[in-house]
C-alpha cells in the first residue's frame, strides 16, 4: 500500500493505527467467538465487554478509513453498515438514471 500510494507522515500514522484496529477487532473477534457472554456482579449472564469493545473499534475503524480515502471497488466506504452500505448503492442507482421528469431544468 505505501509503494502504491507514497502517503506523507500523517497518512503513515493513519494507515499504521488502521492495521493496528483492524488487528485489535481480530482478536476482539476471538474473544468473542470463545466467550460470548459473561456472568455479571450479579450472577446474571450478559454479553461479553468484548461487543462493546469491538463496537468501538469498529467506529474508529470507520473515522480512519474515511481520512485515508479508503473504499470499495464500487466506490463506497470500504467500512460501513449494512444500511449504509444499501443507501449508497440505491444514491449511486438514482444518479446512474438522471434527474426525475419535470426536473430536468426545461422550461
Amino acid at each position: 500500500m505505501v509503494a502504491e500510494f507514497d502517503p506523507n507522515a500523517t497518512e503513515r500514522t493513519l494507515m499504521v493505527e488502521y492495521a493496528r484496529t483492524l488487528d485489535e477487532l481480530d482478536a476482539l473477534s476471538a474473544i468473542i467467538a470463545a466467550s460470548p457472554t459473561e456472568t455479571g456482579s450479579q450472577g446474571q449472564v450478559k454479553l461479553s465487554g468484548a461487543f462493546a469493545a469491538a463496537n468501538a473499534a469498529r467506529a474508529i475503524l470507520v473515522r480512519l478509513a474515511t481520512a485515508l480515502g479508503i473504499e470499495d471497488e464500487d466506490g463506497t466506504p470500504a467500512v460501513t453498515k449494512p444500511q449504509q452500505r444499501a443507501s449508497h448503492a440505491a444514491a449511486r442507482a438514482r444518479r446512474a438514471q438522471g434527474p426525475p421528469l419535470g426536473h430536468r431544468g426545461i422550461d
